[in-house]
């Protein structure tokens, strides 16, 4: 079973691009799955994919201390 999860990347710290952004969380330690890049004032979407959920909250944690990164969408 695969544990995926999507970040939404809006409000990114002044000057910084939202491809940047979700380099630096690839960064982290994870291939970056998926990629909507911001269209039309939506925020972009960076999608990331694990081989358990406690790989996956590992990765919610230090993730979610990036400036402008939060969740899209529910993990499975």
């Amino acid at each position: 079973m695969r544990f995926n999860v999507a970040f939404l990347i809006s409000h990114p710290p002044e000057g910084e691009h939202p491809a940047a952004i979700a380099a630096r969380l690839a960064d982290l330690g994870r291939y970056l799955t998926g990629w909507h890049p911001a269209v039309d004032g939506a925020p972009a979407t960076a999608y990331f994919s694990f081989a358990s959920e406690d790989e996956r909250e590992r990765f919610l944690a230090r993730a979610l201390n990036v400036p402008g990164v939060s969740i899209a969408e529910p993990s499975t």
